[in-house]
């Protein structure tokens, strides 16, 4: 199925994800995609119209280590969205907090949707630390 009409304005990750994988699907992009790489260098050559890449990756042959390797690209696409390199804000008190932390870029607490995650919060006391900003 093709997603285009959402359920909500922040849509659960659950429907984000089925879109991703439908437009992977519909479009036979999974050949393409390679995942557990890390961009580590980037040059562009402006005499040549190409860019040079270095990139880190899962090694085939030891496990838990990792390979580098050169390439070139016509085109280089960043999709790595705002959350991909998160961090917990610096609170004093923070890391010596018992209770449970939730970070909306690492949110996993194992339901399928993030209401379920929080039904059983609602006589709890819940503190929401973020920017606010216009829509």
């Amino acid at each position: 199925m093709y997603q285009t009409d959402w359920s909500a304005l922040y849509s659960p990750g659950n429907e984000i994800l089925g879109h991703l994988e439908s437009v992977v699907s519909r479009y036979k992009l999974e050949p393409y995609i390679k995942l557990q790489h890390e961009l580590v260098n980037a040059r562009y050559d402006e005499e040549n119209a190409k860019w040079h890449v270095r990139v880190r990756r899962p090694s085939n042959t030891v496990e838990g280590e990792f390979e580098e390797f050169e390439d070139s690209a016509d085109f280089l696409f960043m999709g790595v969205g705002i959350l991909s390199r998160w961090e917990w804000p610096d609170i004093e008190g923070l890391k010596s907090y018992n209770g449970l932390l939730v970070h909306s870029a690492s949110w996993d607490l194992g339901g399928n949707t993030w209401e379920e995650d929080v039904k059983d919060w609602k006589d709890k006391n819940v503190a929401v630390i973020g920017l606010v900003g216009s829509i």
